[in-house]
């Protein structure tokens, strides 16, 4: 009795899958085939599905010995299902026609165990069962039109493909390249499955391209799977691609001429057409680029063993007057038949056409490279088409329109990619036009590719003597207007994202962060030209969404250009250093002149004035091209803290980070460029100080900025969003560092007592949110007054300092600590502690002993009462910083124990699913 007779008379396959009746366990191949249906059956009870579930466990074990014929049957326990039924038969099976869930579950826990029992023996199928795998595939890979089928029969198919593959590749692997391929085989059997069906009658000629094409799905899947499980075993590698008398490469060829006869005879490319030439590309391109990298590892003189690219091919035809692959696809793909060829089979022949360039395009093929450019010139290729989806209706124009970019892209990427940008092939030109008109496409997606795909930046890696004349700067002069203009808001009366119905916001994002990328890289190029388009034909402008997109270019362009200004380099390019210098101050005061006039502006314009300022702050503050620049500071900050008065006190402030949200935000951008501004001044400041003179405009301007400190600082915190407040800390606290020594102490009470005193009930009633900006503040300009004392023989913040720590000692004792805290109290709780933190970290000399002690008591108590892990990050912080002293260890372990027994309390008492701070003791802790 053959194999496939004792599996059927051993099969029981089932009608069903079971509901809710009782799940009975056969000992049987119908046992396996019952579990898969109960798994893919939305309608089986949760107990008979965990039934299948280890029923299927149990049969994916380990296989067993081979004895007596029934190993066979345990290793292999449905594989046959997949060769009981030929196709005839099939159109009346269940389980082809609508038990396909089940199937697809067992081919993938098949291929999966294939995988993973890499030692196992395993049973070879005959010729004749292999054939009925590809037979059976390609019935499932498509269905007849007018007949039902089940939605999951393409899936099966492919997944028979990958189980045959694994299957014949594993043989070859275990028998380390002896005898006989398996996977020669395979491909084989594929390739006469496809002559075979081209000798039948043309009757069937609307199911029979998409027969074909199963094949090459089989053949693709081969040389994944050859790929993968011989990865590190170059012999086996070898004996399956170098064949005897190169048998491989004729098999492969022969199946792909066939392809091509059969296109030619039907003339038109309907969508079962194109979907079978496309996967004989795939497939094909995969076997050939395993070849190559077989040739470049070790082979150098098997040119006639391995398989020749499809580019290769077509070298070779070309000469001998033949059809080529490329040919096809050119015609179809250019002026000749474009009217032919429905929009879908253009863009699977244009990516398939990409896979094959970016898979097998060598300094080899150069000859084919060159004729596929040629032909954009000559008969229109790819352009023809791609002009046709411009204004086009159908719904895949734009699919189609961002394959043929992609194949253009990889037409640049190839061997005669240079050659292209140089002009040395006729057909560049309107290659390159094509991509460009693909950049200012309306269509999001076409626009994307040529940025995803690096054309523009990759150009630019060539250097101007090997670039086309046309490619030199005024090319990338219009293309930055161009991209520019890309990232307009185009509604003038724009107000947010959730009322723009015409726009959609995240591809707005995208669009300008890779839009960047280009700019920066052609900055380089035309330096001061690219500032001057983006000032004149953006930012000076009246239409406030111009003028904010050319803000937001040069503030993307800020730390080129900011690089390039400070560099002190060769008379060549001072005047283009000077010219920058000069049009970015002048720039700055146009903006911010009128402060009426600023502050009517759309706030997304406001803001962008405000990061324009952020970003080119060293060049605004400094004397950089030897010109002082001091009095211009002065009243940028000036202009900055007149902005925040007139910004309405925030009810609530979220500290969360969303670039968009605080791009437009206009106070955190005014708080982000008064801290660049004044960290920036004050780098400046700390040198010129030493040798300026009373009375001298650095001086004068320095008192300016100086006077302002307190009130931008103070009105930072009123307005009330803590991000912005923080920032202003920052910067405020590095200009202090930098104040002459004898004004240094007065002029940080000036500007620490009025934040202090917005907290002090007495004098405000501040809100729970106000409190934290200001505890948030104070953290922050601890923490960057770190270089404050430099100099200095007694601490400037000595009594602030004390202040800071009554402050934070009477509000512990004021709050209301329970185990069950509201989350507006547990929140200042937590800014009370990070400000306590924030001191302990930067000042740890200041805090005596007497302070440490008492600082540890109350953190301890806290502790006990609620148990929130800001107490244990204090105590932690304090552990850090003072644990090193030998007279501190006892008292640090007496701490561990007592946490230790207050825990265990804790837990003991209370469920851990109602008291999630506990996690930050035990982060790991699953909720029950």
């Amino acid at each position: 009795m053959s194999f496939i007779s004792r599996m059927a008379f051993r099969h029981q396959p089932a009608t069903s899958a079971p509901e809710n009746d009782e799940f009975v366990i056969r000992p049987t191949l119908g046992s396996v085939w019952n579990s898969a249906c109960a798994l893919s059956s939305p309608n089986t009870s949760p107990e008979n599905r965990l039934k299948a579930s280890l029923h299927l466990e149990e049969w994916d074990g380990p296989f067993s010995t081979p004895s007596d014929g029934v190993g066979e049957d345990l290793q292999w326990p449905f594989y046959v299902t997949f060769l009981l039924e030929p196709p005839a038969e099939a159109q009346n099976s269940l389980m082809i026609r609508n038990d396909d869930g089940p199937l697809l579950l067992l081919c993938q826990m098949l291929h999966a165990r294939i995988l993973r029992n890499r030692s196992t023996p395993w049973f070879t199928p005959r010729a004749s069962e292999v054939q009925r795998i590809i037979t059976v595939g390609a019935w499932k890979w498509t269905t007849p039109e007018g007949q039902e089928g089940s939605p999951h029969s393409a899936a099966v198919a492919a997944s028979l493909a990958r189980v045959a593959a694994a299957v014949a590749v594993r043989r070859d692997v275990l028998s380390e390249g002896a005898g006989a391929s398996a996977t020669y085989e395979l491909v084989e059997s594929s390739v006469r499955f496809q002559l075979t069906m081209s000798q039948q009658n043309d009757a069937d000629s609307q199911v029979m391209p998409l027969h074909r094409a199963f094949p090459w799905k089989v053949i693709e899947r081969a040389a994944s799977e050859l790929d993968a499980q011989t990865s590190t075993n170059s012999i086996v590698r070898k004996s399956v691609l170098l064949t005897p008398s190169g048998r491989m490469a004729d098999l492969l060829a022969r199946g792909l001429l066939e392809a091509l006869k059969f296109l030619s005879i039907c003339g038109t490319l309907a969508d079962p057409d194109q979907q079978f030439l496309c996967l004989a590309m795939k497939a094909y391109a995969k076997w050939s680029s395993l070849a190559y990298d077989l040739r470049h590892d070790d082979i150098t003189s098997l040119e006639h063993s391995v398989i020749p690219s499809i580019l290769h091919l077509h070298e070779a035809a070309v000469s001998l007057g033949h059809s080529t692959v490329l040919s096809v696809v050119v015609a179809k793909l250019s002026g000749l038949l474009v009217d032919d060829v429905p929009f879908r089979a253009s863009a699977s022949l244009a990516t398939s056409l990409s896979e094959v360039l970016a898979s097998s395009a060598s300094p080899l093929c150069q000859r084919a490279l060159v004729w596929l450019v040629e032909a954009v010139d000559t008969v229109g290729f790819l352009t023809s088409v791609y002009g046709k989806t411009v204004d086009s209706k159908n719904p895949v124009a734009e699919e189609v329109a961002v394959a043929l970019l992609k194949l253009a892209c990889r037409l640049l990427e190839s061997p005669v990619g240079s050659a292209i940008i140089a002009g040395r092939i006729k057909g560049w030109e309107p290659l390159i036009m094509m991509l460009s008109q693909g950049q200012t496409d309306p269509r999001h997606s076409v626009a994307l590719v040529p940025l995803t795909e690096g054309v523009w930046v990759d150009l630019q890696d060539y250097p101007l003597n090997e670039r086309h004349p046309q490619l030199h700067a005024e090319f990338f002069i219009g293309l930055a207007e161009e991209l520019v203009n890309g990232t307009l808001i185009r509604n003038a009366g724009f107000v947010s994202w959730d009322q723009e119905m015409d726009q959609d916001r995240e591809e707005w994002i995208e669009r300008r962060k890779l839009s960047a990328e280009v700019l920066i890289e052609s900055y380089y190029l035309l330096r001061y030209d690219l500032l001057d388009l983006l000032v004149q034909q953006f930012v000076m402008k009246e239409s406030w969404n111009r003028s904010e997109s050319g803000l937001w270019a040069l503030r993307a362009l800020s730390s080129a250009v900011v690089s390039w200004v400070s560099k002190k380099g060769s008379a060549t390019y001072a005047e283009d250093r000077a010219k920058t210098l000069s049009s970015i101050r002048h720039l700055a005061w146009t903006m911010t002149k009128d402060l009426i006039h600023a502050t009517a502006l759309h706030p997304r314009m406001l803001a962008a004035v405000a990061r324009f300022i952020a970003g080119y702050a060293p060049i605004l503050t400094g004397n950089m091209g030897g010109t002082d620049n001091s009095p211009q500071t002065a009243r940028l900050v000036t202009f900055l803290y007149e902005i925040l008065k007139k910004i309405p006190r925030l009810t609530t402030s979220s500290s969360t980070y969303d670039p968009e949200e605080d791009d437009a935000s206009v106070l955190r951008q005014i708080g982000f460029a008064a801290r660049a501004l004044l960290a920036s001044w004050a780098t400046y400041f700390e040198d010129a100080y030493r040798t300026a003179k009373p009375g001298s405009t650095i001086m004068v301007s320095g008192h300016v900025v100086i006077q302002s400190l307190p009130d931008i600082m103070v009105v930072s915190c009123q307005v009330g969003d803590a991000v912005a407040a923080a920032a202003v800390a920052e910067g405020v606290a590095r200009a202090l560092s930098v104040i002459p020594v004898k004004n240094r102490t007065a002029a940080a009470q000036s500007i620490f007592t009025p934040v202090l005193r917005g907290m002090d009930p007495r004098v405000y009633l501040p809100t729970p949110e106000g409190v934290r900006v200001h505890l948030g503040t104070l953290r922050n300009l601890v923490k960057f007054s770190d270089q404050i004392a430099e100099g200095m023989l007694d601490h400037p913040l000595e009594q602030i300092l004390g202040a800071i720590w009554g402050l934070c000692s009477d509000m512990l004792n004021r709050a209301q600590i329970s185990s069950n805290m509201e989350d507006d109290d547990l929140a200042t709780l937590q800014s009370i502690f990070g400000l306590q933190e924030q001191v302990v970290v930067t000042m740890p000399g200041w805090l005596q002993e007497k302070r440490i002690g008492n600082l540890i008591s109350a953190t301890v108590r806290v502790y006990d009462t609620a148990h929130c892990g800001c107490a244990l990050g204090m105590l932690g912080v304090t552990v850090e910083a003072f644990g090193g002293r030998e007279e501190m260890h006892v008292a640090y372990g007496q701490l561990l124990a007592h946490l230790t027994a207050s825990l265990c309390v804790y837990l003991k008492n209370n469920t851990l699913s109602n008291q999630t701070q506990v996690s930050v003791f035990a982060p790991n802790v699953p909720d029950p």
